[in-house]
């Protein structure tokens, strides 16, 4: 049994990194920022975490000595950039990060960057604009396209805008909300596809998984695996260009014969305990990889799946505890709510 720290467990990915790492046989630590992140207390210990940069690396480092943390694994995307900066102090305490390079990560944030690394390395790519080239966009591309946050997760701030004055209102608007507006042309298919690519240490790509996928409000409703071929070989083609390590999920579409990634996570993904149900327990890969160099090669099986909503409950008692010492047991129960 290895003893496995999920960052940022307020969240459904890093949720899914739980329930894939208990599933493995693991004890998991988990970590966040808000007493109420329901992962704190399904972990088999939480421990609360400044929000200050400075000290949260500190916090992270306390947490590992005590807990005799071998494994630490991301679990959101706002903490990527300064963990992959400082993933070697983790080495020098003989903590693993399950993470991807520095460039890389900044690569995938950057959803404007993402596209101009496609098209420099020769990809499909989708025709992306700053705010600055709003004309420009109309010109090549016209109307209906998107304009979302350019460094955003999620179907948040996502808009599809059909004339030049909606543009320029929700530029504003979405300045005002602390994001940075992204214009990009508007791909429409019913083929979105999520793909999550196992990379080994060494670089070696040991594995995909694509799922078809619909989406509501973001998360993924229904997904069906399968082989599709055309879409996992593209993802992993590019995830051998980035040059790096760890887990990477490319969400793309295919249309007209290509397959176009108009996003990339470098870091596991909400569906990652889909792809453990159909077979491929990607924490658990990755985890033997970096700690011990297995190379497991996937063969996923094919399944359907829909989404099931369940809700935690604790006592307030429970909750105070966390409040005052900082960290809390398991707790908690599981609620199903029937309309």
């Amino acid at each position: 049994m290895t003893t496995v720290l999920v960052t940022g467990v307020g969240g459904l990915a890093s949720q899914n990194i739980i329930r894939c790492a208990k599933q493995a046989g693991h004890k998991v630590i988990g970590t966040d920022v808000n007493a109420l992140a329901a992962g704190l207390y399904r972990s088999d210990k939480g421990y609360l975490v400044s929000r200050s940069w400075n000290q949260y690396i500190e916090d992270l480092q306390r947490i590992c000595r005590k807990e005799h943390v071998e494994v630490l694994v991301p679990g959101s995307d706002v903490e990527l950039p300064i963990l992959s900066k400082n993933e070697h102090l983790f080495d020098e305490m003989g903590v693993c990060v399950i993470i991807g390079t520095h460039e890389s990560i900044m690569i995938a944030r950057d959803k404007f960057e993402t596209q101009e690394f496609l098209r420099r390395k020769g990809f499909p790519f989708i025709r992306s604009y700053l705010p600055e080239d709003l004309g420009k966009c109309i010109d090549e591309v016209g109307f209906p396209f998107v304009i979302k946050p350019r460094s955003g997760y999620g179907a948040a701030h996502f808009y599809v805008v059909k004339n030049a004055e909606e543009a320029r209102v929700l530029i504003s608007y979405i300045r005002r909300d602390g994001w940075e507006p992204l214009l990009q042309e508007y791909v429409q298919t019913d083929s979105e596809y999520t793909t999550g690519v196992h990379v080994a240490r060494d670089g070696d790509i040991l594995g995909s998984v694509s799922a078809w996928r619909r989406l509501k409000r973001g998360i993924t409703v229904e997904a069906i695996i399968d082989d599709f071929p055309q879409v996992r070989e593209h993802s992993e083609k590019v995830a051998v260009s980035l040059e790096t390590k760890g887990p990477l999920n490319f969400q793309s579409k295919f249309t007209n014969g290509k397959c176009l990634i108009f996003e990339i996570n470098a870091r596991f993904s909400g569906t990652t305990s889909i792809r453990s149900t159909a077979g491929v327990n990607g924490v658990e890969v990755l985890i033997r990889n970096f700690l011990y160099g297995e190379k497991i090669r996937l063969e996923p099986k094919k399944i359907v799946t829909t989404l099931y909503s369940e809700y935690l409950s604790l006592s307030a008692e429970e909750y105070s505890r966390l409040l005052s010492a900082r960290e809390t047991e398991k707790c908690g129960r599981i609620c199903e709510s029937w309309w």
